[in-house]
């Protein structure tokens, strides 16, 4: 019996799509087995899911309103059944992650701020980012790679419809080989340009195009959030005390003991 490994409940707001929200979950339980040694099922940590139907956010943030109520009725019920801190494999929604952390009770890990951690500790100085439309338009991965001096390469704008379309394939459970072939093109065009490395930055991408399928670099963001959820689910529990005490820093951590608040 391993159980006392993980310390937390972990929390998946899914549904963006569901497809990678299945494929998420697969990945922390693979992570699980083969580093942390997970072989009966009280090894694995706790894991709660709430799955949302959210409105389009591919090309554009269409009903915002609605995503963000959508968003924040599944925290909440993430937080109702346990979680302790909550991962969202989805990248464009990071748009909203600001509000969406001050409206939590409870920790929610930042996709985007873990690729560009992890490009960091690789010392890269140039990423190529795929991913959807209103990810690049709002230029979400610049704001976290620049804090790191990293520069951003993007696509161009053909490329960005197709990666588009590529993406509401999946979405329609639809793994076509000729999609992979596209997103190898354009990862090597990025690599062309001077990228390091070509973060796959839509989670929908990871499942086509994988490392072993491509020889440029890339960054998957799926899998490096899945491994920082195992990793924080190692951690005691850690509650949100109040949106300015969080902005210096200050959270509470329940172990039983300390209380830091």
């Amino acid at each position: 019996m391993q159980s006392h490994i993980f310390k937390s409940t972990i929390g998946i707001l899914g549904g963006m799509g569901p497809e990678t929200t299945a494929d998420f979950f697969t990945r922390v339980i693979k992570i699980c087995e083969k580093e942390y040694n997970c072989t009966k099922d009280e090894d694995f940590p706790k894991i709660v899911i709430v799955s949302v139907p959210i409105p389009p956010v591919v090309e554009k943030i269409e009903r915002g309103e609605e995503l963000l109520r959508l968003a924040k009725e599944g925290i909440k019920n993430l937080i109702s059944a346990g979680a302790d801190f909550i991962a969202i494999p989805c990248n464009t929604i990071h748009i909203y992650f600001e509000m969406l952390q001050s409206f939590s009770k409870v920790p929610l890990l930042n996709i985007v701020d873990e690729v560009a951690k992890f490009a960091k500790e690789k010392s890269y100085k140039k990423l190529g980012v795929m991913a959807t439309k209103t990810t690049i338009d709002n230029k979400l991965y610049d704001k976290y790679l620049k804090k790191f001096g990293i520069e951003v390469i993007t696509p161009t704008t053909e490329q960005i419809f197709e990666i588009a379309k590529i993406i509401h394939n999946v979405e329609r459970g639809k793994i076509l080989s000729e999609d992979k072939e596209k997103l190898r093109e354009i990862a090597k065009s990025l690599e062309n340009k001077g990228a390091d490395a070509v973060v796959l930055g839509c989670t929908e991408l990871p499942i086509v195009l994988k490392q072993e399928d491509c020889t440029t670099k890339l960054l998957d963001s799926t899998q490096i959030l899945a491994e920082a959820t195992v990793k924080r689910a190692t951690q005691y529990k850690i509650e949100v005390v109040s949106r300015i005490k969080r902005k210096n820093g200050f959270y509470k951590r329940s172990n039983g003991n300390d209380k830091l608040s």
